[in-house]
């Protein structure tokens, strides 16, 4: 099979692009469709009543996002142009289908998240362990980084001295530059730099006779580790390549506090935009896809070779759905019905923002532990009683990397007596090349599998790709922490920066954030993880020692480390169930046996 030509559009960057025929895309776009379907309930579970300006009467959530039921909003309100009025209304896409609550516990925890946008010391003190703890399934444990010597001199340079747009009275500008001086010295210090966004422009959109806009700024956000590493923000920078409007930045204390709680909503905007494509589709879909096509042909001929049974049955769908969303850019409407809103119009400019990502990428830069270990993030700064208790996300990704890496190294073990068997294994040789190659899997920084250990980082790495990115399809890393869209929004709904000395009041601020059809594209993407069967769960039903792999039965150590694998990940998903699951949620979930809803591949 072919691989799309980006490069013809200017993309060297970004790993190979595998099609698929007409026919696969047809009977591939037919199964995602399906899962609306399967989603069906949760929408209709959408029951809470609201009343927004224009619709006299309080109307069901799914009346307003969906446009279900016997109600509709009046005909001249254009759900785009409806923006929240309160922020407790993000419960508006909390569905109560398997989400029976205990009396009053949506309220509750719907008015602490909601307070997070009016108060803005609780938005402070919750802005990292939001991203922290809900950001398994986006990936973000890239995003944090501990400011260097020489960053600090960048920081210097790119801030300046002044809050651009206030008009308050300002101290020096080593008031706060000797502030961060003193952090950066200590090793407290911290960075969230998403830059890399900084070319999109605003999406401009009609609904009707309604003019809109998705708009993703890129924003820096400073962050500092307290003496009991508490981590928080206190600085955001937003701005946006060659827009009209000059960056804004606001430092906390200094900024008023109604223009600080948009900078932190906007920060939130980028790095969900960023854990959409970057982290969750960069890491798990594209470069696993090259990687897999590589090996699929290199191991055409001899489909019993190990490895080719170590992670073909990991390798299905990826391909497919990639191709399926991201193909035709600019022209088939896939893109628009499965993509989440942003501001990105079409598949090519989400092409364009990997190709910007990948410069310079390598294969290993992707691994969680050098991303970690690249970024300056250690073990002892999130560390309170148990190793990265303080960063989840982290520890969450790294017990899976360690679950595939113990799999990984039995299997090699047991395969490659030695060093020159895994140097002589042509099928392994032929796919590392094909892989490097610009025209196929264009991916740079792959080992030289001349020695065992080599091997086993290159597969638990792939592995480990096609396997934590089952989290993202857990019910409870979408709901109800991401559904409440104010914690995780994809774009905002206004391009202009308020000034560092505005006074926003609440209903102004919602005014910025996700509309009503901007919630219902979300819930859209969500629901389709979140509520939905997949096609073949990575435990079987029948238990971890069914649909074995290897020949030998269950006698062959490759089979028990499988099965060990399987067993580990379920008590990984149980665990990670346990620890997301809301207070006064009942135990109802969407599958009984959650890890039933891991899917053994990437599907969605």
């Amino acid at each position: 099979m072919a691989w799309v030509n980006v490069k013809s559009k200017g993309m060297h960057n970004i790993p190979g692009f595998p099609e698929i025929s007409n026919d696969l895309w047809f009977r591939t776009a037919k199964k995602l469709k399906a899962r609306k379907n399967e989603f069906q309930p949760a929408v209709d579970g959408l029951t809470r009543r609201y009343t927004f300006t224009g619709e006299k009467r309080a109307l069901q959530a799914r009346n307003w996002l969906f446009a279900e039921g016997d109600e509709r909003p009046a005909q001249n309100i254009r759900m785009g142009a409806v923006s929240l009025e309160d922020p407790k209304q993000f419960m508006i896409s909390w569905t109560r289908y398997k989400n029976e609550l205990q009396p009053g516990a949506d309220e509750i925890l719907g008015g602490q998240l909601a307070l997070e946008l009016m108060h803005a010391e609780t938005a402070t003190h919750a802005f990292w362990p939001r991203i922290a703890k809900y950001g398994t399934g986006y990936n973000l444990i890239g995003i944090l980084r501990k400011v260097t010597d020489q960053r600090l001199v960048e920081l210097k340079t790119l801030l300046g001295g002044d809050l651009v747009g206030s008009r308050r009275p300002l101290p020096e500008p080593s008031f706060w530059q000797e502030r961060f001086e003193t952090l950066q010295k200590g090793g407290r210090l911290f960075e969230i730099d998403l830059s890399v966004l900084e070319d999109l422009q605003p999406r401009k959109y009609n609904d009707g006779n309604v003019k809109l806009v998705r708009y993703n700024p890129a924003t820096l956000t400073l962050l500092e580790m307290t003496p009991e590493k508490a981590l928080a923000p206190i600085l955001v920078r937003v701005w946006t390549a060659n827009a009209l409007a000059p960056a804004a930045t606001y430092v906390k204390g200094i900024c008023k506090d109604e223009a600080w709680l948009y900078a932190l909503q906007a920060a939130k905007t980028s790095v969900t935009l960023y854990g959409i494509w970057l982290g969750h589709v960069y890491h798990w879909h594209l470069v696993p896809a090259a990687m897999v096509r590589t090996m699929k042909e290199a191991t055409a001929k001899k489909t019993d070779h190990p490895v080719r049974k170590l992670l073909y049955q990991h390798s299905d769908y990826v391909i497919e759905f990639n191709y399926v969303l991201l193909s035709d850019p600019g022209t088939t409407n896939m893109y628009r019905r499965i993509a989440p809103p942003t501001s990105l119009v079409n598949a090519e400019q989400v092409l364009k923002l990997e190709d910007k990502f990948a410069t310079g990428r390598k294969f290993s830069d992707d691994d969680p532990k050098e991303e970690l270990k690249k970024n300056g993030i250690v073990e002892a700064d999130f560390t309170d009683k148990k190793a990265w208790d303080l960063f989840p996300a982290a520890q969450n990704l790294l017990r899976i990397w360690g679950i595939c890496e113990d799999y990984v190294k039995a299997f090699v073990a047991n395969t490659y007596p030695s060093d020159a068997v895994v140097a002589a294994d042509t099928e392994l040789q032929t796919w590392m090349a094909n892989a490097a190659k610009p025209d196929q899997g264009n991916i740079r920084g792959l080992p030289e599998l001349k020695n065992r250990a080599a091997l086993i980082g290159l597969l638990t790495s792939q592995l480990y790709r096609l396997t934590a990115h089952g989290v993202s399809r857990l019910q409870r890393s979408t709901d109800p922490w991401l559904t409440f869209v104010a914690n995780f929004p994809p774009c905002l709904q206004r391009t202009d920066l308020p000034s560092a000395d505005s006074s926003l009041s609440t209903q102004e601020l919602l005014k910025y954030l996700p509309n009503v059809r901007t919630i219902a594209d979300t819930l859209v993407f969500y629901y389709a993880f979140a509520y939905s069967k997949p096609y073949t769960p990575l435990i079987p039903k029948k238990g971890s020692d069914d649909e074995l792999e290897f020949p030998g039965g269950p006698t062959d150590p490759r089979n028990k480390a499988l099965i060990e694998y399987r067993d580990k990940l379920k008590e990984f998903i149980i665990d990670y169930t346990a620890a997301q699951h809301p207070p006064g949620y009942e135990s109802h979930e969407l599958e009984p046996k959650p890890w039933l809803q891991w899917p053994r591949n990437i599907e969605t």
